[in-house]
């Protein structure tokens, strides 16, 4: 009863799509809850994909044996560098999508194992991969290492205009900065009556205002926002 099935499933490699397919999905499900811009959907596609263009290149051989097996399967991994690439943005001094970028080269060469009917080998990468995504974002938040980038304004239209200018001030700002562990990226915009100041670092911000404001004018305004 289950013969006729079972020969179906081998002949047109169900069980290979299925697990690529499954295997990409489960990367893209994380990246999709990490609110990446390649979620389940990218993911699930390019490792099916990766699968059927490997699966055609290898069973090309039996209709071609002049035919190269590796030529399609070596365009999967050239071609899929463009998408990946889509997937990487710079801000500034920051750039973003690398690991998602990563996870797209990735879900392509589970695809291709599973279309070289390397299922298991599949299955323990994709296993690894996961485990590696979740081990090595706890282990990074662990590391005191500054991260989280801050736009910081200093008003100064509200405080007595006969105290010291903004100049006058810039050297007890940036040597608050440096005492709490803050690091200026970009001095954006001094005024007479205001600076403007990109900084990095993962100290408290109440502890940076309130350091401030032990020496500025009494109404001077602070605002911070991440940048």
């Amino acid at each position: 009863m289950f013969l006729p099935w079972l020969s179906f499933i081998e002949k047109y490699n169900l069980i290979n799509f299925l697990v690529s397919s499954i295997c990409g999905a489960f990367i893209g499900l994380e990246r999709e809850a990490r609110d990446k811009g390649a979620g389940i959907r990218t993911h699930t596609l390019v490792s099916l994909g990766s699968c059927l263009f490997t699966t055609v290149s290898v069973e090309s051989v039996l209709t071609m044996p002049s035919g190269d097996p590796t030529r399609i399967a070596a365009q999967i991994v050239s071609g899929i560098g463009f998408l990946g690439g889509g997937a990487i943005l710079q801000d500034r001094d920051k750039v973003h999508g690398l690991t998602t970028a990563a996870t797209i080269w990735i879900s392509a060469a589970i695809g291709m194992a599973c279309g070289m009917d390397q299922v298991i080998s599949a299955i323990m990468v994709t296993v690894l991969t996961l485990f590696f995504l979740f081990f090595f974002r706890r282990l990074s938040r662990s590391f005191k290492r500054p991260r989280i980038t801050w736009l910081m304004t200093i008003n100064f239209k509200e405080a007595d205009p006969n105290l010291n200018t903004t100049s006058d001030w810039e050297s007890q700002i940036e040597n608050t900065l440096k005492r709490l562990g803050f690091k200026i990226l970009e001095l954006s915009e001094t005024r007479s009556d205001k600076i403007e100041l990109v900084i990095r670092g993962q100290s408290k911000l109440s502890d940076l205002v309130r350091n401030l404001k032990v020496f500025l004018p009494e109404k001077t305004e602070i605002e911070i926002k991440e940048f």
